[in-house]
């Protein structure tokens, strides 16, 4: 079985998120769990950006341990000293160069010509060659250049030295099939090259930024670039804990595995919401708070005959836990039986299906729902009260919004207001008598009555 690596964007392409920002520990203690995770490189980010972010990278290269660190570069002098700076004291320093290669980019951002490109790309691979024997290239917009010039660079770069050649969908404009096949291409193309690997990066702009890295993978890429939820410029990057599950998942299919610790998946969610302020959509695959969270009738007793019935993945394996009882209107009697099991309450029988309408159609009307109340005014008759003959007399009646409004006074000038259901009710709570459960809690709520006894 083939292994792909992982490279973690999250805390370049991640801190790229709008409103996002991480101190130095931040990233220390999210690198540090990533390489507990088993990720094998982690991107520190871009030294040339400012000195606030050279220091940065500088802290993780001093700090980090257990996986190699790159950090971005142009293709420029300045940029390559400044990325080496920052690095230079690493366990495992590696030295990321990058440079546009589709014709908008190059004529827009550069002003180059194709041929100028290629000459600027190996030249810079050269002169960080110097520093490290670690020196990858990242074609920006790959997928959108015309492929036979994505060959001609890749066969430069490749020659001059470069190890990893990462094929960027940097709008996220491909499309499973297309990507594949430009691996494919790529990798033929540099084929004679020992040791050169393909690696790809994806964007989520059409949200198919997990499809294509797998199906990249599939392809022969040997290099996967992530970030923890999916976190990046404008949609995000394809997600981590997305792509090792689906490929732990469907090992055979793609023909490779990763290193990746799947139970470390949550933790490493969870950490990066917080620090990032991004919170993880419920829907999300695999750390999103609804992933394992079921609520129709006929899928809780799936599960809770086989979790298998509705889950592709025990939750135990990501570090979660599901959650099968559920309130909602279409639960059935296995999510109440689960719930009722959860509060330790007892139910007779005959009296289950009564205690799931009332849940129901609180559910559907979204009112809270407190399950031992529920289950006392089923299975328990309302208490006989009798009045407390205290100083207080029948005020007087009022209709309101067609509830009946009794208005008593105590002592005076207090008025206390009691609302019921019906004017009968307050009938028979003015002799004396009231069995009305909605009114027997108000009129106790307000200590005008007591239970019989």
């Amino acid at each position: 079985m083939r292994q792909v690596n992982l490279l973690d964007e999250t805390l370049r392409d991640g801190e790229q998120t709008r409103g996002v920002h991480f101190s130095p520990t931040d990233k220390l203690r999210i690198a540090n769990l990533l390489v507990t995770a088993g990720t094998q490189v982690i991107n520190g980010g871009f030294p040339a950006a400012g000195v606030p972010e050279s220091q940065c990278v500088q802290h993780l290269a001093r700090n980090l341990k257990g996986a190699e660190l790159l950090a971005i570069a142009r293709c420029t002098q300045p940029d390559i000293d400044a990325c080496w700076q920052a690095i230079g004291e690493a366990e495992s320093p590696r030295i990321g160069l990058f440079i546009p290669v589709s014709d908008l980019h190059m004529r827009v951002k550069l002003n180059r010509t194709p041929q100028q490109i290629v000459e600027l790309a190996t030249s810079a691979v050269r002169a960080a060659l110097k520093y490290t024997s670690h020196v990858d290239l990242a074609f920006e917009d790959a997928t959108r250049a015309e492929p036979q010039f994505l060959v001609e660079v890749a066969r430069a770069v490749a020659e001059a030295g470069a190890s990893v050649l990462t094929i960027c969908d940097t709008v996220g404009y491909s499309v499973p099939e297309s990507i594949a096949q430009l691996v494919r291409v790529v990798r033929q193309a540099v084929d004679e090259y020992s040791g050169t690997e393909i690696g790809v990066h994806c964007h989520n702009d059409l949200g198919l930024a997990v499809a294509n890295t797998l199906a990249a993978a599939a392809a022969g890429a040997a290099r996967l670039e992530c970030t923890v939820n999916g976190l990046g410029e404008r949609a995000g990057n394809a997600s981590l804990e997305q792509v090792v599950t689906a490929l732990a998942i469907h090992t055979s299919t793609y023909g490779v595995e990763t290193r990746f610790r799947l139970d470390c998946a949550a933790r490493l969610s969870t950490l990066v919401a917080e620090r990032s302020g991004v919170e993880v959509a419920p829907s999300q695959p695999v750390v999103g708070r609804n992933a394992f969270s079921h609520v129709a009738g006929i899928h809780q007793d799936g599960v809770m005959k086989n979790p298998g019935t509705y889950e592709v993945i025990d939750p135990a394996a990501l570090g979660r836990t599901r959650e099968v009882a559920t309130f909602s209107k279409l639960m059935g009697r296995s999510g109440l039986h689960a719930l009722l099991r959860e509060e330790g309450l007892s139910v007779p029988g005959e009296k289950v299906d009564e205690v799931l309408t009332q849940v129901k159609a609180k559910a559907a009307e979204g009112l809270p729902i407190h399950l031992p109340t529920i289950v006392r005014e089923v299975t328990e008759p309302p208490p006989l009260l009798r009045a407390l003959r205290f100083n207080t007399d029948l005020y007087r009646w009022r209709h309101e919004d067609d509830e009946t409004i009794l208005l008593y006074r105590l002592g005076g000038e207090q008025i206390v207001f009691l609302r019921g259901r019906s004017r009968a009710a307050f009938l028979d709570a003015a002799r004396g008598e009231v069995r009305d459960t909605q009114v027997v809690e108000a009129l106790r709520e307000k200590q005008i009555f007591a239970e019989e006894g």
